[in-house]
């Protein structure tokens, strides 16, 4: 089985209202779907590192998914990544995860060997190949997918959060659903199209593009699915 998992309406509603879908509740809402003879189940966890966590282990607990892909709309914290472009993530952080005054790097979790999850390669390079049917190659971007609990909308916290960890760009979900797959043996992949800028306009350019960029990853997460 794959999990499809987004945090707003926004970014997945329109998959899910397009396809047969069987509703299930089980303590959160999902979806279930067959599309390409594959099982499907998709859902919406909400914002935030707690909110996605917990969705992401009850996904897990109640499907047993082989794979899970994280998508939606992110803030780019790197000049060359522009609105409407594609971010696959291939090693994921948090960037407000900060235990340095005990010895840890920054982002590391005590008890975790690496600072970064890293995502499967296979998934990685397969979405790449998806990605450049609908979008140009110099739109789509391979790298660091960087996770907070914050909206960013200021360039200091911006610039900090390129700094620390050399990311493309910036969110507030894939890190903490990648952490519980990695937990719970899960491939997974999180696949983040531009909405903004993650500076003062942040929030305008937002309200304008969430919907316009949450397209980006709908136009390739079926072919994707084919092809796991």
């Amino acid at each position: 089985m794959i999990g499809i998992i987004s945090a707003l309406n926004e970014e997945l509603m329109e998959i899910i209202d397009k396809i047969e879908t069987k509703k299930v509740v089980k303590g959160f809402t999902f979806y279930l779907a067959n599309i390409y003879d594959k099982d499907v189940v998709l859902g919406i966890c909400g914002v935030g590192k707690v909110n996605s966590a917990i969705y992401t282990q009850s996904m897990i607990d109640n499907f047993s998914p082989d794979t899970i892909i994280n998508i939606g709309v992110a803030g780019s914290t790197d000049d060359a990544v522009k609105i409407g472009d594609l971010v696959i993530g291939t090693e994921y952080f948090y960037h407000d995860f900060d235990c340095t005054e005990a010895g840890y790097t920054m982002g590391q979790i005590p008890a975790l060997r690496d600072v970064k999850f890293i995502a499967d390669k296979r998934l990685v390079d397969l979405s790449y190949e998806k990605a450049k049917k609908v979008l140009s190659e110099d739109k789509i971007f391979k790298g660091i997918i960087a996770t907070g609990d914050i909206f960013v909308a200021k360039k200091e916290i911006k610039d900090r959060i390129k700094k620390n960890f050399n990311s493309l760009c910036c969110e507030m979900e894939s890190c903490s659903i990648v952490h519980t797959c990695h937990l719970n043996n899960v491939k997974y992949l999180a696949l983040r199209s531009i909405s903004d800028n993650a500076n003062e306009e942040a929030d305008c350019d937002f309200e304008t593009f969430v919907a316009e960029s949450s397209k980006v990853v709908k136009s390739i997460i079926l072919d994707i699915i084919k092809e796991i």
